[in-house]
């Protein structure tokens, strides 16, 4: 099984990157989620989709944050997963100098740059999404909808719009609506089941105290009574 480094590693990258990796290394014989590996072979298998030199330039980038090597390998590995214009703008940010001082700051230096990717990734699909609205003809409702979804649902969903000649828009509008409906239902429900669980989470927490509480208070109350002579 996975450990949670194991799949906090493969959760950050492309998830095209993520599955061709997965795939290869589990038909390999032996094979056990061990992150050094993982590690290793995404920046391998994710570095063969890049273009103009990208890959060199990310190793020369990371060289020069001066991080623990270790480190160093993780915020590769991270960087080549992303895809191209997500990675240049993480090169694009190293031309602030405050960048280089927050970068060394974080605890966690290739969470810090995930969560970077992540905001641009999120705005990246918003337009793409508006976009995507406004040249196929779907009203506010079904944008609101798609801006809900998480990027990369979105961006799948959208790729499944394929016009034909033989079928009138209103018709791939009416089954691109129901996609997008199963879509959001099946967001909400999993949203709705991670609240309860945190909720019950708390109760139970406040439950316990209560009771730890209380039996503090009769304690108290037993220590207060006079005792016999």
């Amino acid at each position: 099984e996975a450990s949670q480094e194991v799949r906090s590693a493969i959760n950050a990258v492309d998830p095209a990157v993520a599955l061709r990796v997965v795939r290869s290394l589990e038909s390999s014989a032996g094979f056990a989620y061990h992150p050094g590996i993982i590690f290793s072979e995404l920046s391998k298998v994710a570095g063969t989709h890049l273009g103009n030199g990208l890959e060199s330039r990310v190793a020369a980038w990371v060289s020069h944050t001066s991080l623990h090597p270790e480190a160093q390998q993780r915020l590769q590995s991270l960087l080549l997963g992303q895809r191209a214009e997500e990675i240049e703008h993480v090169l694009e940010m190293s031309r602030d100098p405050n960048m280089w001082a927050e970068l060394h700051s974080k605890a966690d230096p290739s969470a810090w740059v995930l969560g970077h990717v992540r905001k641009f990734r999120r705005k990246q699909t918003n337009k793409d999404v508006e976009e995507f609205c406004r040249r196929f003809g779907f009203d506010p409702e079904t944008q609101e909808e798609l801006l809900e979804l998480n990027p990369e649902r979105a961006r799948r969903l959208m790729r499944r719009w394929t016009p034909s000649a033989r079928t009138s828009r209103e018709r791939l509008q009416d089954e691109f609506r129901v996609l997008l409906s199963q879509a959001t239902k099946q967001l909400r429900v999993a949203k709705s089941e991670s609240w309860q669980h945190r909720a019950d989470a708390v109760a139970s927490h406040f439950h316990i105290m209560k009771e730890w509480s209380d039996s503090e208070a009769a304690d108290d109350d037993e220590e207060a009574e006079p005792r016999d002579r």
